[in-house]
Order: structure tokens, then C-alpha cells, then sequence
């Protein structure tokens, strides 16, 4: 059997499903039924509730074997070994997930940030074969295999306990069906030659996960702060990076500890610390830090490139409309949606000059890099 393959999921199949393990030798027992030498269809369920990190609160796994199908809900609440759990998903040949991102910040907490497993993004595969770039599972599902998910729990409260059989059911359809899906869009993907596209997107995804550094990334969270240039973007972007490590320390959500409104203020000087320290008690806490930061901003934020902010100029315009629509050109040759290749953001990037981040091995780079050559 081929690597990526998901044994044929037949209606006599032995169906074993557990309600829900909320115990390490329950999880153990479980896993000592998964194979691996088999992909495995994960998913999660979480809640947010007034604290800077999702809340965990179910684990659901499928898998497939000629035999039989195996699923079951883990308990994430109640388990804090996950040993077990993480050898079979490190040992099988793939997992199989419908748009995992925020899936990986769950799978940091219960797992570790250094988790390393495969997965595979049913997400990615539809829209490698023509379908809108973010396709619902619901929708996938109903459109490979003419099922239709009863959404009714979606808005459910997962941290509830115990789980009604209703949310239990709602959360294992979550997986039970990624593997007959997963085996038809690679019977496709292989047709049109782009298993390899498939491949590098998934693997793409979870290394930009994994090194992204969010405190770097903070400001673009900061509503209101695109308008502002030179220091006063530094400002405010220190500011928004300060405010993410103290969120993430004390789990709580970015404008408890500090609304955008003040990083604009402090930045536009239309508030000072000491005006806003008896409304803001982090302020009091670390007046000295927040001055040193408007003082002196974090150096990475000097000089920063915040013309890419303002809104094309016509000669970047005009560069704009021409290489959309040449990427209009290459999607219809394709049988892509446009945004498969290039979103806006991408190529205003390259119109305004800034194509070093180009990399030839990507597909979808290349498409860009041989228009480039033309010009």
C-alpha cells in the first residue's frame, strides 16, 4: 500500500467508536489500536473564553483499515499525557485535517511546539483542483461524497461537561469522513499531475507555523495602526509586541491588558503614560518599560517599510493590472481560482519592487518569476 493511501472505506466494515476517553490508560488502550502503517484523520474543538490561547477541549481521531474503522473523542481536559497519542501520529505515514491552522496552536499546547507529524490539508487539495481557496468542510464533503454535515453544534459549548451525543456525533463527523474524501481528491490530484504542489503547500504550511515568531507579527492586530508612519508606526508596533508577550505570559486577551486605541494614542502622543496609567493598571505596572519603548522603539521596527501601507501609486498600478491579469490568464489555463496563485497583498509586493522573497522551487512563484522575466 502506497504511503498517502486510505484503505477503501466499505459500508460491512467493523465500525468502532469510543464516546468519549477522558483517562491516560484509556487513551493508552486507544492507541494501541490505531496502525501505523496507516494515515490517521485528526481534529480538535476548542473554545475561547477570555483568555489569549484557546482552550482545548476535544480530540477527535479516525482511522481506517481494511477491517475496520476506528474513532473516538479524547477528553482534552482531563488529559495531560499525551505520550501515547503523539508516538502514533509521529510513527503514521500521514494525518489528514480540513484547514489546520488552528489546529497547530491547540496541537502546540497538548502536544508541544516541537510536535513533528504529516498532514495533510483537505483545504489545500480542493482548492489544488479548481475550488474556492478556503472551501467549508461541509461543502467538500457534500461535494466528493454527497453527504451533508449537521452543522447544529457548531456554536456549541465544547468546555461543557458531560457532552451530549449530539456534540460527540457532530465532533467525530469532523473526521470519520476525511479519508474517503482525502482517497478521491488524490485520485485527482494525481490525474492532473499536482500531487507535488500538494505535497510542498502542506509542508510549507506547517514550517511557516513553526517559525513564525507571533511577537513580530503583533502589530498587524493593532486596528487603525496602517495609518500611522516613521516612528509612530515604531511606536505603536513596539508597543503592540510588548503587549503580545504580556498577553501570552498571563493568558489573557490582548485588550484586556491593552486596547488599540491607547498603542495609538501613546504612539500619536495624544495620551501619555501617566494619563493612562489609572485606566490601565499594566501601564502603572511597567511605566518605565513603556516610556523606553517610546523612547527608543524596538530597532526592528525602525525604518520600516510602512509606504507599502499606502495605496498604489499609477505607475505601480498600472504594473498591478497586468500582472493580475496574467494571473487571471495562468488560473483559467489551470482551472484554478485566482487567488490559488496570488493575492493581492502578494502582488502589490512585487509591483512595488520587493520580489526577493520569490522562491523558483514553489510553483506558484515561478508562475510569477516567468512573467517577471518578460518584462
Amino acid at each position: 500500500m502506497a504511503y498517502d493511501t486510505w484503505p477503501s472505506n466499505k459500508v460491512n466494515k467493523k465500525i468502532e467508536s469510543m464516546e468519549l476517553i477522558s483517562t491516560h490508560s484509556e487513551l493508552e488502550q486507544f492507541c494501541t489500536q490505531l496502525n501505523p502503517e496507516l494515515g490517521i484523520a485528526i481534529d480538535t474543538e476548542f473554545m475561547r473564553q477570555n483568555t489569549f490561547f484557546a482552550i482545548p477541549a476535544v480530540v477527535q481521531i479516525a482511522q481506517d483499515s481494511n477491517a475496520q474503522s476506528i474513532s473516538m473523542c479524547i477528553d482534552a481536559t482531563k488529559i495531560s499525557d499525551w505520550s501515547s497519542l503523539i508516538k502514533k501520529l509521529e510513527a503514521v505515514p500521514f494525518c489528514l485535517a480540513h484547514s489546520p491552522d488552528q489546529d497547530f496552536e491547540i496541537f502546540d499546547q497538548l502536544f508541544g511546539h516541537e510536535w513533528d507529524f504529516t498532514i495533510y490539508d483537505t483545504q489545500v487539495a480542493a482548492a489544488l483542483l479548481g475550488e474556492q481557496p478556503q472551501i467549508s468542510y461541509a461543502k467538500i464533503i457534500d461535494l466528493i461524497l454527497g453527504l451533508e454535515i449537521d452543522k447544529s453544534q457548531s456554536r456549541t459549548d465544547w468546555l461543557r461537561r458531560p457532552l451530549s451525543k449530539a456534540q460527540i456525533d457532530y465532533a467525530l463527523a469532523d473526521v470519520i469522513h476525511l479519508g474517503a474524501t482525502w482517497e478521491k481528491l488524490k485520485e485527482k490530484l494525481e490525474h492532473q499531475d499536482r500531487l507535488n504542489w500538494f505535497y510542498a503547500d502542506c509542508q510549507r504550511a506547517i514550517l511557516q507555523h513553526k517559525t513564525t515568531e507571533p511577537s513580530k507579527k503583533a502589530w498587524g492586530s493593532v486596528k487603525g495602526i496602517k495609518r500611522l508612519n516613521g516612528k509612530k508606526f515604531a511606536i505603536a508596533a513596539s508597543l503592540a509586541a510588548w503587549r503580545e508577550e504580556k498577553a501570552r505570559k498571563a493568558d489573557i486577551p490582548r485588550r484586556w491588558l491593552l486596547p488599540d486605541d491607547a498603542i495609538l494614542d501613546l504612539a500619536e502622543a495624544n495620551e501619555t503614560v501617566k494619563s493612562l496609567k489609572n485606566k490601565w493598571s499594566v501601564l502603572a505596572k511597567n511605566e518605565q518599560s513603556v516610556m523606553d519603548l517610546i523612547e527608543n522603539p524596538l530597532e526592528i521596527y525602525q525604518n520600516y517599510p510602512t509606504y507599502h501601507f499606502e495605496p498604489l501609486n499609477a505607475v505601480e498600478k498600472s504594473a498591478y493590472k497586468a500582472i493580475k491579469a496574467y494571473c487571471n490568464t495562468q488560473a483559467e489555463l489551470l482551472k484554478l481560482d485566482p487567488a490559488v496563485i496570488a493575492n493581492r497583498k502578494t502582488l502589490e509586493k512585487i509591483v512595488r519592487g520587493n520580489k526577493d522573497f520569490l522562491d523558483p522551487e514553489n510553483w506558484r512563484h515561478a508562475l510569477l518569476l516567468k512573467y517577471l522575466e518578460t518584462l
